[in-house]
């Protein structure tokens, strides 16, 4: 038994330096020292593991330094490009200081780009609005010139003149008619104030003004006699007395009876002249009223019914090239000596009677307005939006307003609405 156990210790013991002999080539192979045990090896295996850990942490550290160190080079020569595109700049040695400052830079170039922007595209759409607006005002225009065209003018400044002799036309026809009243409460009416007016038509002006100044130096003439004959009278009656009780009183009575029939006949004879005169005067004034435009008489019905008949009428003085309006009391009053909105209101009454009269030989235009009451007072706005009602009956009338009061007005008067979109 004994030596069974024997052989068992000694197998082992030879096991043991078999094995250790392997254990101590081994260490030999792996570069270490001989003299290390199984649990210092276990150490020194667990220190390598750490170091080889250590050491690729180290590797990824560097490399994330090198992309770090790259990734400022980057962005510094992206801050010095940028620099270079901003005038005046001076980088600093700190990158952070740097990049802050460029960013703030570059914010303001953008919001000054942003502007520049917002400012082109309101040029663009207040362009576009420029040209709505050509082109709106384009159709009003050549209806404007074929007016005037038909009217005869070749332009505003010729319509103005057309006008001012329908003024002076107007005028002239009051006058007429006056001189008509006057001439029939000396004459009175019948055949014999017929076959005058009959005669003072077919007469020519030029022959009447001739006829006239003739008339007027007889009538001096005939005054100048009556003049004399009175004097000769006081003469005659001093005479009378002195020759009371003398014999040549009966030849002196004659020569009174003489002059006294003579003084008649002067009498009559100025009565003629100074009623030839008068009607002369009249008849030169029929004929320039007569040759008025019909676009007068309706000016002024329209400028009547405007000004609710503060105003009757248009009269245009042929002779003295003038325009006035005659008021409610007779009285004739100049154009120039009318408040702003009374002559916008005269303006419009002779537009309205220019469109009537154009009308007749043609067909009907529309007719645009742009707030052309805004110089009126309440009760003549109101008036001529009425008037303008009963104009629109034969033909279209367009109003343009960006007033709610005129608005309202219109559609008080029956105006159909057609609302613009806002630009």
């Amino acid at each position: 038994m004994e030596r069974h156990y024997r052989n068992d210790v000694e197998q082992a013991e030879a096991a043991r330096a078999r094995l250790i002999k392997e254990w101590q080539e081994w260490l030999v192979e792996g570069g270490f020292h001989t003299g290390l045990d199984a649990n210092q090896l276990e150490d020194v295996m667990r220190r390598i593991e750490r170091t080889q850990d250590l050491l690729r942490e180290r590797d990824e550290l560097d490399g994330r330094i090198e992309t770090m160190e790259s990734d400022l080079q980057k962005a510094w020569s992206l801050v010095e490009r940028a620099a270079s595109a901003l005038p005046g700049t001076k980088l600093k040695d700190n990158l952070l200081v740097n990049m802050e400052w460029v960013a703030d830079r570059y914010e303001a170039q953008r919001a000054r780009q942003e502007e520049r922007r917002q400012i082109i595209a309101s040029l663009a759409e207040h362009a576009d609005k420029l040209e709505r607006l050509k082109a709106a005002i384009e159709a009003p225009r050549r209806s404007l010139d074929k007016l005037l065209l038909e009217a005869g003018a070749k332009d505003e400044a010729g319509f103005e003149e057309l006008v001012s002799s329908w003024k002076r036309a107007c005028g002239l026809k009051q006058e007429a008619d006056r001189a008509r009243q006057d001439v029939q409460s000396r004459m009175g009416v019948g055949e014999v104030f017929d076959a005058v007016v009959k005669e003072l038509r077919n007469a020519e002006p030029t022959r009447l003004d001739t006829e006239r100044v003739t008339t007027e130096a007889q009538v001096e003439e005939l005054v100048k006699q009556i003049q004399e004959i009175d004097q000769k009278l006081g003469g005659c009656k001093k005479e009378q007395e002195r020759l009371a009780n003398n014999d040549a009183l009966f030849d002196a009575q004659s020569q009174v009876e003489m002059l006294k029939q003579r003084l008649e006949r002067a009498g009559r004879d100025w009565a003629v002249a100074t009623l030839a005169l008068s009607m002369l005067d009249r008849s030169l004034k029929t004929y320039q009223e007569s040759h008025q435009p019909a676009v007068y008489r309706a000016a002024s019905n329209w400028f009547d019914r405007i000004t609710g008949g503060a105003y009757e009428a248009v009269r245009y003085q042929m002779e003295s090239d003038v325009v006035d309006v005659r008021t409610a009391s007779g009285d004739f009053k100049p154009v120039e000596h009318l408040s702003r909105g009374t002559r916008e209101q005269l303006y419009l009454a002779l537009r309205l009677a220019l469109i009537q009269e154009y009308e007749k030989e043609s067909e009907p235009l529309p007719v645009l307005m742009d707030d052309v009451w805004v110089n009126f007072d309440d009760a003549r706005r109101d008036r001529f939006v009425e008037v303008l009602a009963e104009f629109a009956k034969d033909r279209q009338v367009i109003v343009l307003s960006c007033h709610s009061a005129s608005r309202e007005l219109c559609l008080r008067h029956g105006a159909h609405e057609v609302s613009l979109p806002s630009a």
